[in-house]
């Protein structure tokens, strides 16, 4: 990629779904979409480095081949619409979940309290009144 300190890219999640290696920089958002040597390479943005990098590659066609298909499975498991759908339906339904609770505690807090009133005020008023 061209720039220096981008955020997210979709033309990198692009590239990858369609299982070509990346070469990026270490700079920007990045390092977040592509694990290094895993489902992409990294190198700073130098442009010495990145000749350099991008030969060495060339070189193990059999990594470069792992490597690309390893980022076209992250994109489909962990950067794809479905994926991230699925991850915002748990990350609600756990938030749900919690709100449920929270209600559910209140609903018993707010009774108990009234039932301790109820018993407890009645007989100070009484205790009063016999005083």
């Amino acid at each position: 990629m061209s720039s220096l300190c981008e955020g997210f890219e979709v033309a990198t999640t692009e590239a990858m779904a369609v299982v070509f290696p990346m070469l990026h920089s270490l700079k920007g958002a990045f390092y977040k979409t592509i694990h290094r040597g895993e489902t992409g390479y990294g190198c700073d943005v130098v442009i010495e480095d990145f000749v350099a990098k991008a030969i060495s590659i060339l070189d193990d066609p059999e990594d470069l081949l792992r490597v690309a298909a390893n980022g076209r499975a992250r994109v489909l498991t962990e950067l794809s619409l479905s994926s991230h759908a699925l991850a915002t339906a748990d990350f609600n339904r756990a938030d749900l979940s919690e709100q449920r609770r929270n209600r559910w505690l209140r609903f018993w807090q707010t009774k108990l309290t009234l039932e301790i009133r109820a018993v407890v005020l009645p007989r100070r008023m009484l205790l009063a009144t016999l005083l």
